[in-house]
C-alpha cells in the first residue's frame, strides 16, 4: 500500500514537473514570437521611412512647358523644362516625348539642386501644343535609384529581379507636401512668352 502511495506521489510530481516545463517552454516560445513580431514591425517601419525619404527626393523634380513665338511666323516653339527642387543632385537625366528622345541643353545629364534644364520639342510633335501625357522624364537620384516621372505626375522606381532583369515598379504619387505648390506645377498649365519679351524663371523654392 505504501509503495502504491509513493508511486502515485512520484507520478504526480513527474506530471507537475512536465507541466511546469511545458509552461516554461510555451512562455519562451511566446516571448520569442513577440520579439520577432517587434523586430519585423521595426524593420517594416525603417523600410517605409527609407522608401519615403527616396520618394521625397524624386517628388521634387518638376516638369513644365515653355513656348516662345516667332514674330515672323507666329509659330510657337515649345521646350520641356525640368528643375531640381531637392537638396541633392540628380544625374543621367533623359526625357522622351511621344516616344522620341529629347536632347537637353546640357549633354552631361547632371541636374544640380536648383538647376533648370530645357529640351526642345519638335514642332511636328507639339501641335497645337504639347501634352503632359506624352512626356516621360527619367533620372537617377543621389542614392543610385533609377526613377521615371510619367506625364500624369506619378513616379516609378526601377527594380532588379532575381534573374538580373529590370522592371519599373508600381506607380507612386509624389509627396505633395514636398512638392512646390505654385500654380505653374499644375498639369494643365502652359507658359507662353513673346519673342524678345521678358524671360521668367520657375518660382523659387519655398
Amino acid at each position: 500500500m505504501v509503495e502504491l502511495v509513493i508511486a502515485a506521489v512520484g507520478c504526480l510530481v513527474g506530471l507537475g514537473g512536465l507541466a511546469i516545463s511545458y509552461a516554461a517552454h510555451r512562455h519562451q516560445v511566446g516571448q520569442a514570437e513577440r520579439l520577432a513580431e517587434r523586430e519585423q514591425l521595426v524593420a517594416e517601419r525603417e523600410r517605409a521611412a527609407d522608401e519615403r525619404n527616396t520618394l521625397v527626393h524624386a517628388s521634387r523634380l518638376h516638369v513644365g512647358f515653355m513656348a516662345t513665338q516667332s514674330p515672323l511666323t507666329n509659330l510657337d516653339t515649345w521646350v520641356l523644362r525640368v528643375i531640381n527642387y531637392s537638396s541633392q543632385p540628380m544625374r543621367d537625366l533623359v526625357s522622351f516625348y511621344g516616344g522620341e528622345r529629347l536632347e537637353f541643353d546640357s549633354p552631361t545629364g547632371h541636374l544640380s539642386p536648383g538647376v533648370m534644364r530645357e529640351a526642345r520639342i519638335p514642332s511636328r510633335l507639339a501641335e497645337p501644343r504639347p501634352l503632359h501625357e506624352a512626356t516621360i522624364v527619367e533620372f537617377t537620384d543621389a542614392a543610385g535609384l533609377r526613377w521615371r516621372r510619367l506625364g500624369s505626375g506619378v513616379l516609378q522606381c526601377r527594380r532588379d529581379n532575381p534573374d538580373g532583369s529590370q522592371v519599373w515598379g508600381p506607380e507612386q504619387a509624389p509627396l505633395v507636401e514636398y512638392a512646390n505648390p505654385d500654380a505653374w506645377a499644375r498639369r494643365d498649365l502652359f507658359m507662353r512668352f513673346e519673342a524678345g519679351g521678358p524671360d521668367l524663371d520657375f518660382p523659387p523654392e519655398r
